[in-house]
């Protein structure tokens, strides 16, 4: 076909030449096609206080192109002007050998508001420009947001506001045609415009996409299946076969490929599944990447979409015990602007970690980010040889605006929807939470200065004989104004035991704790890892004892000794006292010569070396301390059963 000329085009140059779409009887496919990327694409801009500018948009909603780097749009950098009635045109189009009408499509931006419009133009053989079709034709896509304006308007939301637009240019075979995109600012000089990318004219589309990915679960077999993926026909035919390539590398590199025989009409979906299983074998970060191809596929760029997958083996070994010391303990960061970092902490209030070097804590050396909605996520545990619902136990620290701030921990029951765990101060629980119903059941505020890192237990509710997932969450006001300290909250140690193991009294590092020689409980945890008692330890007849306890700072001890009773006596908001007709340890040293204590130091400790000047070996004596709280009150430490040996 040879190419036409015209004179008679308002407002085309010299420099556009005639684009030759061929006749449909000759089989080429998508003989238009302008992504802008190399030049202007030979489009012109016009009309009255024009505004447009072709490439790369740098603005908060008109942010990127539709693909690649550039664009046409009303202002690259600036908003549109209010008084802007102005167009992008495109050169002529030689329609005159087709039978039949083409289609054009391209990707649309739009930010504009009511009192401004935009709409598609089309000029035949140098006729008038005449609107292009109205919202809801038969075969458009996205054709015109305003029915009543017949015209596109409002605001592109979403992280990518391009959207796809297509129509049939009715009357445009057997002539020539220019197109043009006018738009109409309105009574406003707020809105950034329209955007125009990737102009495609055909007689027939051969196009398909992948518009979704669903990878096999974090926790997946090793050898995980299946991979889902969602197939659009953005194209003007059917669809009968797919050719589906499947790309996977990270620690172990996999390739699949398999056809489908589909009957996918035009801007229809499937959603389809790989028999083939990926090679989970290893640990670590996957990337995805599904490609497909049809017969003729005129558009290449859409055809592959890439995911993530973070594999983490399911635990399946308890007592489950992990410090970060080593690394990550396969725990991920997830959620809306996370500042969680796996380090050493170094901020003003969270600066040390529980145990150790390393904590996960929300930004190791300074504040968490305003409007934060995170998590850290551990790996998958398997329950499934628990009868009862084991304990979930770990140390935080935390310094936030009281209600402005929280924490809190959530569970995943076998792949299920996440559930916030427990509420503050259930029964059985230690620490946990300490906003009621008017902080969602939370931490928040601040945990006590004096204390470090405190421990918080619970049961995981409902656990047992299941797959459990774990989420520590923190979240910050977006409206906080930074008057207060947000460091947010630091979490180590973090623990999953049988429950119960033992119903004695707990330890509470920094506020009561009672340490002889190499205490540890039942499951093998010493008292600094702020579990139920009772503790045992061993010692010589003939060593004698070491004993050392935690309390507040210069403050008195009082030190019981007898035989283990586990619950002999509660006490409320004292502790649980686990000494059968307890008789004190005396010191030697009365105040108002009424009871002996010790004392403990400026950093809140007491150390204590004790002879036995009789012969108790196989004879088990227990000991429980009693320390003032910050409260005010008192607290009881944990008790250590102690077995002399000859």
């Amino acid at each position: 076909m040879s190419p036409h000329t015209f004179s008679y085009f308002a407002g085309v140059t010299a420099v556009q030449c005639l684009l030759t779409l061929p006749a449909l009887g000759q089989g080429l496919q998508l003989p238009i096609y302008e992504d802008f990327e190399a030049t202007s694409g030979l489009f012109i801009e016009g009309g009255a206080n024009s505004a447009w500018e072709w490439g790369v948009p740098d603005l908060l909603i008109l942010s990127s192109a539709g693909s690649g780097e550039r664009a046409w749009v009303t202002g690259l950098e600036s908003n549109l002007p209010s008084s802007s009635d102005s167009y992008l045109q495109s050169a002529p189009l030689d329609f005159v050998g087709l039978t039949e009408d083409p289609t054009v499509q391209f990707l649309l931006a739009i930010d504009l508001n009511p009192t401004g419009n935009a709409f598609l133009e089309m000029s035949l053989d140098g006729q008038p420009f005449q609107r292009v079709g109205a919202a809801g034709d038969p075969g458009s896509l996205n054709w015109y947001s305003d029915a009543a304006d017949q015209s596109w308007n409002g605001i592109a939301t979403g992280i990518n506001p391009w959207l796809l637009t297509r129509n049939t240019l009715v009357g445009a075979a057997g002539t020539t045609a220019v197109l043009r995109w006018r738009v109409n600012a309105g009574n406003s000089s707020l809105d950034e415009g329209i955007g125009v990318d990737r102009v495609q004219v055909f007689g027939t589309l051969v196009d398909v996409a992948v518009s979704g990915i669903t990878l096999p679960d974090s926790g997946a077999a090793p050898l995980a299946s299946p991979t889902q993926f969602e197939i659009k026909n953005l194209g003007s035919e059917l669809v009968s076969i797919l050719d589906v390539e499947v790309r996977v590398t990270g620690p172990v590199d996999t390739t699949l490929f398999q056809s489908f025989s589909v009957d996918l009409p035009p801007l229809e979906v499937v959603n389809l599944e790989i028999d083939m299983p990926i090679d989970l074998t290893l640990e670590g970060t996957y990337s995805v990447e599904i490609l497909v191809n049809a017969e003729g596929d005129q558009v290449p760029e859409n055809d592959a979409m890439t995911a993530e997958l973070l594999h983490q083996q399911t635990v399946t070994e308890f007592p489950y015990a992990e410090d970060f010391e080593s690394g990550s303990g396969q725990y991920f960061v997830a959620g809306q602007l996370p500042s969680w970092e796996l380090g050493v902490p170094q901020a003003n209030f969270i600066d040390t970690a529980a145990s150790g070097a390393s904590a996960w804590v929300t930004n190791l050396s300074g504040l968490a980010n305003f409007g934060e909605l995170s998590y850290v996520q551990s790996p998958p545990f398997d329950l499934s040889s628990f009868s009862e619902d084991p304990f979930l136990e770990l140390r935080i620290r935390y310094s936030m605006q009281l209600f402005q701030g929280a924490s809190y921990v959530e569970y995943s029951i076998d792949g299920g929807i996440f559930n916030r765990l427990g509420l503050e101060d259930d029964p059985g629980s230690t620490n946990w939470y300490n906003a009621g119903p008017a902080g969602d059941n939370s931490w928040s505020g601040s945990s006590p200065v004096f204390d470090g890192w405190i421990a918080a237990r619970h049961l995981i509710n409902g656990g047992a004989g299941h797959v459990v997932t774990l989420r520590f969450v923190f979240e910050s006001d977006g409206l906080f104004t930074g008057i207060a300290t947000q460091e947010g909250i630091g979490i180590d140690d973090i623990r999953i035991y049988e429950a119960p193991f033992g119903n004695g009294q707990p330890s509470l590092p920094g506020v009561a704790l009672l340490e002889i020689g190499d205490s540890l409980n039942v499951l093998g945890f010493p008292p600094s890892d702020g579990l139920p008692g009772p503790y045992f330890a061993s010692a010589g007849q003939a060593e004698g004892l070491s004993l050392r306890v935690e309390g507040p700072p210069l403050s008195p001890v009082a030190i019981f000794l007898g035989s283990l009773a586990v619950t002999a006596l509660s006490l409320p908001a004292i502790g649980q006292v686990d000494i059968l007709t307890p008789v004190l340890l005396g010191s030697g040293f009365t105040i108002g010569g009424i009871s002996p204590f010790f004392f403990t130091t400026a950093s809140g400790q007491f150390e204590l070396s004790l002879t036995i000047p009789i012969n108790l070996v196989g004879i088990p004596l227990a000991f429980q301390g009693l320390v003032p709280s910050l409260e005010g009150g008192l607290s009881l430490t944990n008790a250590v059963q102690v077995t002399f040996t000859p």
